[in-house]
């Protein structure tokens, strides 16, 4: 055992680790349990106190060398392990010392308090974007209800407040008292925030635009987004007016248009002064409030109707004057070319912030120090080929090309794409009991994510009722999380959004624990996020066809948590349920799933075409996956121990079995 375990030390590089390796002499006596009390389920490290005199040393390095959430909270020296008649560790024995002090010390109900002043912002702003309090700064981002999207919000209130973190750093650094290490408050130190430059003209189309123009041919003029703002009687029509021309002044991506040129689209940033995104509308002299809302209605599916992408005017703020019959109403209206998810929180703080800080003189402020634009985007999407970093991937996506299987229908019609017509959508609502452990508890277990659970629940349920042992998924991923030193689009508005494939296996015959490690380890895998699955489709020549055989018929899309995207004071917004796509646009697969926290429950929509599946179809799957998942996070709540899998040793080249086998000996 020994000497595997020196294997993988080895392995993981470096003299430091070679050093550690020394210092533990008796590797057999040095583990990591996880004891349980009052609190949630936390690591607690015993080691020999004759062999490790530094356990402070011990744990910095133990920070920079292994996930997060397999970090312990405590590292513990005893004098002497107690053990079992077979010389093996007696870890009841051990667990009850353990219990005991923390018992007599109260320690289990204290948690680690910030210290210094960049640990005491980070705290207060996790706490907004979580919206739960208190936080250690010990907590792991990610165990806690932390995503990918929500990252990104940390990062750009980071930067409000004066700190500054790379893109992905929540990625490496998962814990407050890891991530303040890297912070800082220098903004010289900054090497991604640029001085403000004006962006005109001709800019290349990102890989999803490719996808959205490949796929939208019926309208691709009409497929938006629309939220309406709540909570803004008090603000007048010229006060929005100024917002909205100070908006895509900052922003060059809502001033984006496009052409078809020769059977080829093209993207062009166009002039603040080209672009009329503000709309104003008098409903004062109308009498009826079903009246007002229909004429209201009306309007905005006017406005969409008469978009043209070759003028821009893509974002627009549309202000209706309601007199005594209720407040007014402003609806944001935006092509999904130009925004995503994150983008809406952008543009939803930018207008908090103008709302806040004064346009009293009624000027249009620029933002003289921004993130990275969509051109650096573009620039570092094209740097990825060139230097064949996006290239290595192709015989990894190539590998996803399975034998896809139909899935069984209520009707049959000859044809793979359908209309938005022809859409109809499900939701179901997982508790807040379970919501909440699915953010706070049910990931110690394994390492997981939010998302690894949710799509293992939802491989469990569709290939159940299918019959199949694999499934061909599609997955979007908002690309803002990349490795660089220079780039920041944290507080950059656009269409960041990764989409790709990913074949997933399922094996009846296994138990829950065997499922969830098993999409664990097939998602950590996906190079780059996904991003490269797009650039090789659509930026470079070679290997088209090979890609285009990689059709999902199933999609799904979990957007995070929506309670800290939407609420900021007083000012409020929910996206609407009005008409924001073209009938006649185009849908490319059978189910549809987007999943979301919404006050404080998960919420799945299931969209389906009514031309294959019937309502009763869409409600037995999304309340066989609610069942599914319920079971899921019961399992991982109910785990004694952590357990690993391979990818929490991403450069130990080992696989299950052999890891497995390994930490047994323990």
């Amino acid at each position: 055992m020994k000497e595997n375990i020196l294997k993988i030390i080895q392995k993981l590089s470096s003299e430091e680790q070679k050093l550690l390796a020394l210092k533990i002499k008796d590797l057999s006596q040095y583990g990591a349990l996880k004891t349980r009390s009052e609190n949630p389920k936390k690591l607690v490290a015993y080691v020999n106190e004759q062999e490790v005199k530094d356990s402070d040393g011990l744990m910095v390095y133990l920070k920079s060398k292994i996930p997060g959430y397999m970090v312990p909270s405590t590292i513990k020296k005893i004098k002497q392990f107690p053990t079992l008649p077979n010389g093996k560790i007696d870890k009841n024995k051990l667990q009850a010392i353990t219990v005991k002090k923390e018992s007599k010390n109260n320690r289990s109900l204290i948690k680690k308090q910030p210290q210094s002043d960049i640990e005491k912002k980070l705290v207060a702003i996790w706490e907004t974007v979580l919206g739960f309090s208190p936080i250690s700064v010990e907590d792991n981002f990610f165990e806690i209800g932390g995503d990918s999207i929500l990252s990104i919000q940390i990062v750009a209130k980071a930067r409000n407040e004066g700190i500054y973190l790379k893109a992905n750093q929540l990625f490496d650094s998962q814990t407050i008292a890891e991530l303040s290490v890297f912070a800082t408050e220098d903004q010289e130190f900054s090497n991604t925030t640029k001085p403000y430059i004006n962006i005109e003209g001709q800019t290349p189309l990102t890989p999803i635009q490719h996808w959205f123009f490949e796929s939208h041919k019926n309208a691709p003029h009409f497929w938006n987004q629309i939220i309406e703002l709540q909570n803004i009687d008090s603000i007048s029509n010229k006060m929005f007016e100024i917002i909205a021309e100070e908006i895509i002044s900052n922003h060059e991506a809502l001033r984006l248009s496009f052409r078809r040129a020769n059977s080829v689209w093209e993207a062009s940033v166009l002039s603040v002064n080209q672009i009329k995104c503000f709309h104003y509308f008098s409903l004062n002299k109308v009498e009826s409030l079903s009246v007002q809302n229909s004429k209201i209605n009306t309007t905005l599916l006017d406005i969409q109707n008469n978009s043209e992408l070759e003028k821009g005017s893509l974002f627009k703020i549309i202000y209706f004057e309601c007199g005594n019959l209720q407040q007014n109403r402003v609806f944001l209206v935006a092509h999904h070319l130009v925004v995503d998810l994150v983008s809406w929180n952008i543009i939803f703080n930018h207008i908090v912030s103008a709302i806040k800080n004064g346009s009293k003189d009624f000027i249009p402020k620029i933002n003289k120090n921004k993130t990275s634009t969509i051109n650096d985007w573009s620039s570092y999407l094209e740097n990825t080929i060139k230097t064949n970093v996006i290239a290595d991937e192709f015989e990894y996506w190539k590998s996803q090309i399975v034998d896809v299987k139909e899935f069984p229908v209520d009707n049959f019609i000859d044809s793979k794409i359908y209309l938005e017509n022809s859409i109809f959508t499900y939701s179901s609502e997982l508790s807040s009991t379970f919501t909440k452990s699915l953010l706070h508890d049910a990931n110690t277990a394994y390492g997981t994510k939010v998302e690894d659970l949710l799509i293992a629940s939802l491989i469990t349920t569709l290939c159940e009722w299918a019959n199949l042992s694999e499934i061909l998924l599609g997955l979007e991923r908002q690309g803002r999380n990349i490795e660089s030193q220079n780039l920041d689009f944290s507080n950059t508005v656009g269409w960041f959004t990764a989409f790709f494939p990913i074949a997933l296996d399922y094996n009846s015959s296994q138990d829950l624990g065997f499922h969830i490690k098993a999409v664990k380890e097939k998602l950590r895998r996906i190079p780059n996020n996904g991003l490269g699955f797009g650039v090789l489709k659509y930026l470079t020549d070679n290997n088209k066809s090979d890609l285009n055989e990689l059709h999902p018929k199933v999609v799904f899309n979990y957007l995070g948590n929506s309670n800290s995207i939407k609420n900021t004071g007083d000012l409020n917004f929910e996206f609407v349920k009005l008409t924001s796509r073209d009938p006649r646009s185009e849908r490319n697969y059978e189910i549809e799933i987007n999943a979301q926290i919404i006050n404080n429950s998960l919420v799945a929509n299931w969209s389906f075409t009514k031309d294959l599946y019937k309502e009763e179809t869409a409600k037995t799957l999304a309340n066989t996956f609610n069942k599914n998942l319920e079971a899921i996070i019961n399992h991982c709540k109910i785990q004694d121990n952590v357990t690993y899998t391979p990818s929490d040793f991403p450069e130990a080249d080992i696989n299950q079995d052999d890891l497995d086998n390994l930490l047994s000996q323990f």
